[in-house]
């Protein structure tokens, strides 16, 4: 996501990170996703409060955005199936919840803001890239 935000001229505060980030139904800050793409951009990153949007794009973080010139959202929808550390427990899940089918989510999900609605944006793999750290 960083090399294809970076091909399209992406400025200082243009990019904004939820730093929510839910699993096994708890949400918890984490600034992952600001700090990666920081160094990865080598670009102001923007966090989004959450009292603005907590996820999916809505009426407010587009007036947020808006208001702010961000161009960019980029967000981790819920962890599904649910991770104890780094193992995948869908059998906790379905224990839990009750369900029987459990969604394979993404890990981040990007979105254009232009003209005041949110397109989402699946951009190519970016293959060898980075071959460097910006101001490293």
């Amino acid at each position: 996501m960083a090399a294809y935000l970076t091909g399209r001229d992406l400025r200082d505060g243009e990019l904004a990170v939820s730093p929510l980030y839910i699993n096994i139904n708890r949400p918890a800050a984490n600034s992952f996703g600001i700090r990666v793409m920081n160094v990865l951009t080598d670009r102001t990153i923007r966090t989004v409060p959450r009292q603005v949007c907590e996820g999916e794009p809505n009426d407010a973080l587009l007036a947020w955005a808006g208001e702010r010139g961000v161009r960019y959202y980029l967000y981790y929808p819920p962890v599904s199936p649910w991770r104890v550390w780094h193992f995948r427990m869908p059998w906790l899940q379905r224990m839990v919840t009750g369900e029987t089918a459990i969604p394979n989510n993404p890990h981040w999900v990007l979105y254009a803001l232009e003209d005041g609605r949110a397109v989402k944006v699946d951009p190519p793999p970016s293959g060898d890239w980075p071959t460097r750290l910006p101001g490293l």
